[in-house]
């Protein structure tokens, strides 16, 4: 996942942190965590120094204001219908509570919640390695190159290819 200036993220336990903040060169931080990349560094407002190294950050925080299915507009009810009509899956929100269920059949209830649920996030990562260490970035002596998928910030552990240089 690439760190863009001013978005929000969620941590791995539902947390919404930042803004992300671009910080100048040989900045040393004051009280958030820094996310540092090849060509900048951020500070992630809401995790604090202590606990950069123990959060984990999994994807961009997507805000979701859930409507009832009498209270949608013509055009949201429509992408609804037509995603359910293309085979998407179309997930309720059970009453009270914030959990979502698949439903094949939906009912279109004038008070039930619906949404079509979101598809993952799939992004692919490459490391090298030397024999002893690995690498983000292909320097010397590397002999090998391992490609793997993240599917919504999560390694998908059979997608993991190696191969010798």
């Amino acid at each position: 996942m690439r760190p863009v200036e001013g978005k929000y993220y969620r941590t791995e336990i539902g947390e919404k942190v930042g803004p992300l903040r671009r910080v100048p060169d040989g900045y040393s931080g004051g009280d958030w965590a820094l996310w540092e990349t090849d060509d900048a560094t951020y500070e992630l407002v809401g995790v604090p120094r202590e606990h950069a190294l123990t959060t984990d950050i999994v994807a961009e925080w997507a805000e979701e204001t859930p409507k009832r299915w009498g209270d949608m507009t013509s055009e949201e009810k429509g992408a609804l219908l037509l995603a359910h009509h293309e085979g998407k899956v179309i997930e309720v929100r059970a009453e009270n509570c914030d959990i979502w269920y698949i439903r094949e059949n939906p009912n279109w209830s004038e008070n039930g919640i619906f949404r079509i649920r979101h598809e993952p996030v799939v992004e692919v990562e490459r490391v090298w390695w030397n024999g002893h260490d690995f690498w983000e970035c292909r320097e010397n002596g590397e002999t090998h190159v391992i490609t793997f998928s993240v599917v919504d910030g999560e390694p998908d552990c059979a997608s993991i290819r190696m191969e010798k240089l």
